[in-house]
C-alpha cells in the first residue's frame, strides 16, 4: 500500500508537460514557417516523396488524432491523482503507469521534438535515426504498460472494472496507436533517406524511384511477418485488447500493395 508517490507524480508531470510542448510544436510545424520552423512540414514532405508516401492531409489527420488521444490519457491520469481507493491514492494503487514508463515517455517526447526540427532542416538520415529510436521507445512503453496491466487485471476487475476498460481502450490502445504511427513514419522516412540523402544523390539513386520504395516495402513486410505471429501467439495475453495496431498493419499492407 502506497499513500502517495511524489517521484511518480513528478515523472507524470514532466512527461505530461513534454507532451503538451510536443503537441504545440507539432502543430506549429504544420502551420507556420519563418519562425521556429524554416518550412511548413507538409512542404518538406512534398519535396521528398517516394512511391508510397501518403498525402499531407493524412499525416495531419493522424497527428491530430494521436496528439488528442495522448492528451485524453494525461487528463485521465491527472484526474486519478485526486481519486482514492482502499489502499491510498488511485494513481499509485496500482501504479500501472510507473516512473520508468513515464521516464521513457519523456524521452519519446524529446525524440519527437528532435524529429520535428531535423525534418524541418532536411536532415534526412538524422530524421530516420531519431524515428527509429522514437519507435523503439514507444513500443517499449506499450509493452511495459501491457505487462503491468495484465498483472493488475484481477485487482481492477474486482475493485475498478470501469477503470480496467479505460486502461485497455484509452491508454493501452492509445500508446499502441502512437507506436504504430511512428513505425509507419520510420519506414517512410527510411525510404526517403535512401532516395534523397547526400550519398544517394551522388549515385543518383533517386532516379530509380522503385528502389527505395522496394527496400522500404521489404522491411515493412518483414516487420509484419515477425510481429503479427508474435502478437497472436507469444504475446496474446498481453495484447488481447490492443486492437488499433491492426488498422496500422492494414495501412502498412495497403502502402506496399
Amino acid at each position: 500500500m502506497v499513500e502517495r508517490d511524489y517521484i511518480l507524480l513528478g515523472s507524470m508531470t514532466l512527461s505530461g508537460s513534454l507532451h503538451f510542448l510536443t503537441m504545440i510544436f507539432g502543430f506549429l510545424s504544420y502551420t507556420t514557417e519563418g519562425g521556429l520552423f524554416n518550412n511548413v512540414s507538409g512542404n518538406v514532405t512534398t519535396k521528398y516523396l517516394i512511391q508510397f508516401s501518403p498525402h499531407n492531409w493524412v499525416f495531419l489527420l493522424w497527428t491530430t488524432l494521436i496528439f488528442l488521444w495522448i492528451t485524453l490519457i494525461f487528463i485521465y491520469l491527472g484526474v486519478n491523482v485526486f481519486r482514492s481507493n482502499r489502499d491510498g491514492k488511485f494513481y499509485c494503487n496500482p501504479a500501472l503507469m510507473s516512473t520508468p514508463i513515464f521516464g521513457i515517455m519523456s524521452i519519446s517526447f524529446i525524440l519527437h521534438l528532435t524529429w520535428l526540427f531535423l525534418w524541418d532542416n532536411e536532415f534526412l538520415v538524422g530524421t530516420t535515426l531519431v524515428l527509429f529510436l522514437l519507435s523503439l521507445s514507444n513500443w517499449t512503453v506499450a509493452i511495459l504498460f501491457s505487462m503491468r496491466l495484465l498483472e493488475a487485471t484481477e485487482f481492477l476487475s474486482h475493485h475498478a472494472r470501469i477503470d480496467l476498460w479505460i486502461y485497455r481502450f484509452l491508454i493501452q490502445n492509445g500508446l499502441a496507436t502512437y507506436a504504430i504511427w511512428i513505425t509507419l513514419e520510420f519506414f517512410i522516412k527510411f525510404g526517403v533517406a535512401l532516395a534523397w540523402s547526400p550519398v544517394s544523390q551522388k549515385i543518383e539513386i533517386h532516379d530509380y524511384a522503385p528502389i527505395p520504395s522496394a527496400v522500404s516495402a521489404i522491411f515493412i513486410t518483414f516487420f509484419i511477418a515477425i510481429i503479427f505471429p508474435m502478437e497472436m501467439i507469444l504475446w496474446e495475453r498481453y495484447f488481447r485488447y490492443m486492437t488499433t495496431p491492426l488498422f496500422g498493419k492494414l495501412k502498412l499492407i495497403k502502402l506496399i500493395l
